[in-house]
């Protein structure tokens, strides 16, 4: 497959809904992987039909976690002092590398039963699930030397492209509300309230024209805001958001006042 791993690397399943493209989550969707979706939509949609698989994430001893959700990222902390990474055939190459470094070391013979056993099941899993042929060019063309292993400093530089993909989601959005401004003051000349998606925002978000709007109780649950707080929110910051949202889904009197 050529698009789907860019997605499930950068930890976001794709998914199709009413013939639609959906990513999940939508708020770290960058310019990069938008504009992939965009040329090679029916490339896209073809390898999102016949994905069937699963993904390991490896840690640089070998330890390994096996998933079905890429939305864990490309790495993550696994909360035992290890970092893990999702295994391609480039960080394959690198822990080869390392167990060629255990074997051939004397002073490493004392755990060379446990770290064998570990990479033969890693190793297993990466000739079934990315193939013999993706395992030797990875292994040809990769400089072991050179090759950053997952650490805690890569896992700061990853989530921090994260942030950034989700603040520019953010002010994207708030421009495009901007403009949309007027439609949106329309619409609420009439019922009162708008329904809306916000990308850092699993959900619909209702918009309501003043705090007195009577909203359709189907709508019960999703967060609401009048045009005074959604000015209030400029400035915030994704996490300060996605929680006024969290807050406002379980109090729906809750108001920004600040």
């Amino acid at each position: 497959m050529k698009y789907l791993p860019l997605f499930h690397s950068w930890g976001m399943a794709l998914m199709m809904d009413a013939g639609k493209i959906v990513p999940n989550p939508q708020d770290i969707l960058t310019d990069e992987l938008r504009g992939i979706l965009r040329k090679n939509r029916a490339e896209v949609i073809e390898e999102i039909n016949q994905w069937n698989g699963s993904f390991l994430w490896v840690a640089t001893d070998f330890s390994a976690h096996e998933d079905i959700d890429p939305r864990l990222g490309r790495e993550w902390d696994g909360g035992d002092g290890r970092v893990y990474r999702m295994l391609d055939a480039p960080y394959f190459a690198w822990l080869r590398s390392r167990m060629d470094l255990v074997e051939k070391s004397p002073e490493n013979n004392a755990r060379y039963g446990e770290a064998a056993e570990r990479f033969q099941k890693v190793q297993a899993w990466a000739m079934e699930n990315l193939g013999e042929s993706a395992l030797d060019n990875g292994i040809r063309t990769t400089n072991v030397n050179l090759y950053a292993p997952p650490s805690v400093a890569t896992l700061e530089e990853y989530k921090a492209g994260w942030e950034r993909a989700r603040r520019e989601n953010l002010g994207r959005w708030m421009a495009r509300g901007d403009s949309r401004l007027p439609a949106l003051r329309g619409r609420m000349a009439g019922c009162g309230y708008a329904v809306l998606r916000w990308p850092m925002f699993d959900g619909n978000v209702i918009v309501a024209r003043d705090s007195r709007v009577r909203v359709d109780s189907k709508f019960s649950g999703a967060p609401r805001f009048d045009l005074g707080e959604l000015a209030r929110l400029r400035g915030a910051s994704v996490e300060e958001v996605v929680g006024v949202c969290e807050v406002k889904s379980v109090f729906d009197r809750a108001r920004v006042v600040g």
